[in-house]
C-alpha cells in the first residue's frame, strides 16, 4: 500500500535535488535505490529510485536517478511523494505509524464509553496530540502512557484511560 508522504515543494542546488515539508509519517532517511511513487496521486504515479535523502531543517533534500538538473526537478514540482509502507516511520511505544491509528475508535478502558475515532494528529514536542472526533465535537488526547493503554491498529480500536471529567476540560 502506497503512502503520502509530501508534495515536491522546490529545487535545491543545481543537480536536480528537491525537496519538500514531510508529513509526521514520512522516514528521515531512506537508503539509496529505494523506490518512492511521485505523481499527482498515487494511482497516477510513477516509480522513481533515490540517490539520495537527508533530513535538513524540517524539509528533506532528496534526488531521484533521472532529475540531474534544475529543469528535470522542476517538471515533478507539486507533486506528491508516496512510499510503500515498510518504510514509513513508527511512532509511539507500540511502534505503529500515524496512518495505521487514523479512523481507530477510542474506547474507555474501565468503562467502554466510546468516546469518537482519530481524524489527526498533531506533532507537538513533548509528544503527540491525537485528535478524536464524535457528535460534532473534536478532543484532543496527549498520546502518552499515562491515558494510552492499548492500541490495535488490526481491530482499529484504541482503549484509554482517562481522570474523570478530562474532556469536558479539553476540547481542540
Amino acid at each position: 500500500m502506497l503512502i503520502f508522504i509530501g508534495v515536491i515543494s522546490d529545487t535545491f542546488g543545481i543537480n536536480g535535488a528537491m525537496q519538500f515539508e514531510p508529513s509526521p509519517d514520512a522516514p528521515e532517511t531512506l537508503p539509496e535505490g529505494t523506490v518512492v511513487q511521485i505523481g499527482f496521486s498515487s494511482a497516477f504515479s510513477r516509480p522513481y529510485s533515490v540517490k539520495s535523502w537527508k533530513l535538513t531543517s524540517g524539509k528533506i533534500i532528496f534526488s531521484v536517478i533521472g532529475t540531474d538538473t534544475p529543469e528535470s526537478a522542476k517538471s515533478l514540482f507539486d507533486n506528491a511523494l508516496f512510499i510503500e509502507e515498510q518504510y514509513i516511520k513508527k511512532n509511539y511505544k507500540e511502534d505503529y505509524a500515524i496512518a495505521d491509528i487514523m479512523g481507530c475508535e477510542v474506547i474507555g478502558l474501565a468503562d467502554r464509553q466510546r468516546y469518537g475515532v482519530i481524524t489527526d494528529v498533531w506533532k507537538m514536542p513533548a509528544n503527540d496530540v491525537w485528535i478524536i472526533s464524535a457528535d460534532k465535537k473534536e478532543y484532543a488526547l496527549p498520546a502518552v502512557e499515562e491515558f494510552v493503554r492499548n492500541v490495535d491498529t488490526g481491530a482499529k480500536t484504541i482503549l484509554i484511560s482517562l481522570p474523570a471529567g478530562f474532556f469536558d476540560a479539553i476540547e481542540a
